[in-house]
């Protein structure tokens, strides 16, 4: 019997993969930070206009962080963070917010096994520490662990 729905959510998925790999591609040297007793499995991800590590940010420009997943858990809450962490400085958060709301792929509740896909778009604002960093993306569950979590280096950059 055809799956109407399963082929929705596929034809979907490669629509909005091709449309994501026209503008980002796949992150050169993340490594994977989850801490979370399930954490999402198949875990890609992508950055506007970073293709080598480090990867550059440039005040007053914008990036989309893309985010790929097979979910571990059942969840009805997904906040995420993407700070910054400069030596010297601290962390700086850069965006936050209910990973529900960004998703392109899926839908809350978050069912396990179901795939996933959201962009976080954040604007560099000029008062932006400058220098080496190392960015984490971070989702949570309604629980609060870790389920998906990539760190990378970056700079940052007038």
């Amino acid at each position: 019997m055809l799956n109407i729905k399963s082929l929705a959510q596929t034809f979907v998925l490669l629509l909005s993969i091709g449309f994501s790999c026209a503008q980002i591609s796949p992150l050169p040297g993340w490594s994977s930070c989850a801490t979370g007793p399930n954490p999402a499995t198949g875990v890609s991800i992508g950055v506007t206009n970073c293709t080598t590590a480090p990867c550059t940010f440039f005040l007053g420009q914008s990036y989309t962080f893309t985010v790929y997943a097979r979910s571990g858990v059942n969840t009805n809450s997904v906040p995420y963070a993407v700070t910054a962490a400069f030596p010297g400085l601290g962390s700086y958060k850069f965006i936050e917010g209910d990973g529900c709301d960004v998703l392109l792929l899926g839908t809350c509740p978050i069912n396990n096994g179901n795939l996933y896909l959201a962009d976080l778009t954040y604007d560099v604002l000029s008062n932006t520490p400058t220098g080496y960093s190392v960015i984490e993306i971070s989702v949570k569950d309604a629980s609060n662990s870790v389920i998906i979590c990539a760190q990378f280096f970056a700079i940052i950059a007038a």
